[in-house]
């Protein structure tokens, strides 16, 4: 096995061939005693090489004759390059990212409190959850809808207290991979991803194409259910629609309109006989369905110029391997 090449040997390296191929040209790379053969063989390179990559010019000539090697204009030249080159890398590096958060506190809530309203907080310095599924912490680590966690029933029906404070320098984007080690730290929670070849639908244009109107800002499409039915209404992009069909069908849908950009949205439907749920319902619950007592969702999307067509679509799951019920303590 070859040794690892430091970053600093790149440089090194780098500086020395480009040094020979000038001075070459000029006859002069034997006399400025920059052999790239020579100094490949110098066990001290890394070392000089970043002395000379980072050193200001001042101090390069020193540096060359201490190492044998004669400062002419070109190898100077070459070794400036090299400095501004790798001060600009070292300025780009990313620092390391937190995998987990400073402090945690998680318990179970009163059961007092389970029929209370949920209470989530997040910020750069601290995350604050209260009386939450654990099934809702998941969602939140994987970045995945409740449907795609298959594990045990009580996901959904333990509620916990969660305050964690973030390190110095985290964001708010290394929430979920400090929340992944929290859970198996605490839960012991072994997970894997799987695909599954599930009945769902195509989000398709119908054959008149499509009669939606195109919208501008930031997407405002709004999903409800009542007794009349269900209703999305807003400014969205397909794929946000087939994603909120999904919650409305408990069937993958999958945007296979090739539309872009945003539309204004107008639904009103009645649920269908069989598979749904309300858009109410919670994790680990499920209500009767609303009864038809309007339009279904096939008719209302024909008249935005769509149509839902049967398919088999392939779908993401987050299995859990195993996830104990108490959390270790504090």
């Amino acid at each position: 096995m070859r040794p690892a090449v430091s970053r600093s040997r790149i440089w090194g390296l780098s500086v020395l061939r480009v040094a020979r191929d000038t001075d070459r040209k000029r006859g002069g790379f034997r006399a400025a005693g920059l052999s790239y053969s020579r100094l490949g063989r110098r066990p001290a390179l890394p070392s000089v090489a970043a002395r000379i990559s980072l050193l200001p010019t001042a101090r390069l000539r020193t540096v060359f004759r201490q190492n044998n090697m004669r400062p002419t204009p070109s190898a100077l030249a070459i070794a400036q390059l090299a400095t501004i080159i790798a001060t600009s890398q070292l300025a780009g590096q990313s620092p390391e990212v937190p995998r987990s958060f400073e402090v945690a506190a998680v318990k179970l809530s009163s059961p007092h409190t389970e029929s209370a309203a949920q209470f989530r907080n997040e910020d750069a310095s601290q995350v604050q959850y209260s009386n939450v599924p654990l099934m809702v912490l998941l969602m939140r680590a994987y970045d995945v809808h409740w449907r795609q966690i298959l594990g045990p029933e009580w996901l959904g029906t333990k509620h916990f207290d969660v305050a964690a404070k973030l390190p110095d320098g985290a964001n708010m984007k290394q929430i979920p991979k400090m929340l992944q080690a929290l859970l198996a730290e605490r839960f012991k929670l072994r997970a894997h991803n799987e695909t599954k070849i599930l009945p769902g639908f195509a989000l398709l244009v119908g054959k008149g194409g499509p009669k939606m109107k195109t919208a501008e800002g930031e997407r405002d499409l709004r999903r409800s259910a009542g007794a009349q039915g269900f209703r999305i209404k807003g400014k969205g992009t397909m794929a946000q629609l087939a994603e909120i069909i999904t919650d409305c069908l408990d069937r993958p849908v999958i945007d296979m309109t090739g539309l872009a950009g945003m539309f204004e949205v107008d639904l009103n439907w009645s649920q269908e006989e069989g598979p749904g749920m309300p858009l109410s319902v919670t994790p680990g619950q499920r209500e009767a369905s609303v009864a038809p007592s309007g339009p279904s969702i096939f008719t209302v999307l024909q008249e935005l110029g769509l149509e839902l067509e049967p398919r088999k679509t392939p779908a993401d799951f987050l299995v859990i391997d195993h996830i104990e019920p108490i959390p270790t303590e504090n």
